[in-house]
């Protein structure tokens, strides 16, 4: 789970800074300047709760970080503190505020780079921020979860929003990446020519895979935030394997490399493929030695067990080296 669209758009944040001109700010232990405003509805926040909010930090006019617009709200569960409360340690500091907070609340926290250069000198040549500037960072609380459970429930929802907002923008960014795109056209232009001398009929997905199906599934496919169990034999083109096993990936969650959750996505329940993965798709330049070489095209015998709504027990199985990196 991670710790850390702008505070109900960047207007609202604006609103908080026009209402700020006109209230009183307390302070955190460390000194940063906070001002709650106040839903008076909500559920309070007690230790061990999971709380969900958004986040905006920026300078001036020019925004720094947004929960709101990488489409990820972020989760942290509440637990005190075991070291004493840090100037620029944003995260501390907010998690000193939770407690005193409510569903539905907003914080509106400041904090001077002239403080924190006097604190850490270091940070002033190396840092692009100016003396005399401000770090806002403002904050909403949506919601509040009392087990790891409820929490996870919601994680997985919000992520599979994010993946399918994020998908089509993510495609498109890739086919418009010249270095990834000169890659993905030398191994198409092999994989094709393997193909073409093997005599096999693949189908080329929208991503760049290629997919030749061994045997139909039956019912959808896998949609992401349900996990897919899958039975793979990892090769070079040369037949050579290098991993297989069983492996329940969690679709659209970024707990494989891109080709493999491809394939996945491909497949029915019960259905059976080989995929083949151009290297920007697999593990690209670097590689994944000493198995894996850089720029090393891969091929994937799938079969898909089964589709659920929960990952399934853990099972003995072999070290799975090609889905451990996003």
């Amino acid at each position: 789970m991670q710790i850390l669209k702008t505070l109900v758009g960047i207007a609202s944040a604006a609103a908080l800074l026009t209402a700020c001109n006109n209230v009183d700010f307390k302070k955190t232990k460390s000194g940063i300047p906070y001002k709650v405003f106040s839903s008076n509805k909500g559920d309070s926040i007690k230790p061990n709760y999971i709380v969900k909010f958004q986040v905006i930090q920026r300078v001036k006019d020019s925004v720094l970080y947004s929960s709101y617009a990488v489409n990820q709200p972020q989760y942290l569960q509440v637990q005190p503190s075991t070291t004493p409360s840090n100037y620029m340690d944003i995260k501390g500091n907010i998690m000193e505020l939770l407690p005193k907070l409510r569903k539905g609340d907003s914080v509106y926290m400041t904090q001077s780079t002239d403080t924190i250069f006097k604190q850490n000198p270091e940070a002033a040549s190396k840092s692009t921020f100016k003396k005399g500037d401000q770090i806002i960072t403002t904050l909403r609380i949506e919601d509040v979860y009392k087990t790891p459970e409820e929490a996870n429930e919601a994680y997985t929802k919000d992520a599979v929003k994010s993946f399918e907002s994020n998908d089509k923008q993510n495609q498109e960014r890739f086919r418009k990446d010249t270095m990834v795109q000169a890659s993905l056209a030398r191994d198409s232009k092999i994989i094709e020519n393997y193909l073409a001398s093997k005599n096999i009929q693949a189908k080329k997905t929208d991503w760049g895979i290629y997919v030749q199906e061994l045997a139909p599934g039956s019912g959808p496919k896998p949609a992401p935030g349900k996990f897919a169990s899958v039975r793979y034999n990892g090769m070079n083109l040369e037949g050579q394997t290098f991993d297989s096993g069983v492996y329940p990936i969690q679709v659209g969650m970024g707990g494989s490399i891109k080709g493999f959750e491809e394939g996945v996505r491909q497949l029915s329940k019960g259905g059976k493929a080989r995929i083949y993965i151009p290297s920007i798709l697999g593990y690209g330049p670097q590689g994944s030695p000493p198995k894996i070489q850089p720029n090393q095209i891969l091929v994937f015998d799938m079969e898909l067990l089964d589709i659920t709504d929960k990952q399934p027990a853990p099972q003995a199985q072999p070290n799975i080296d090609t889905t451990q990196r996003q």
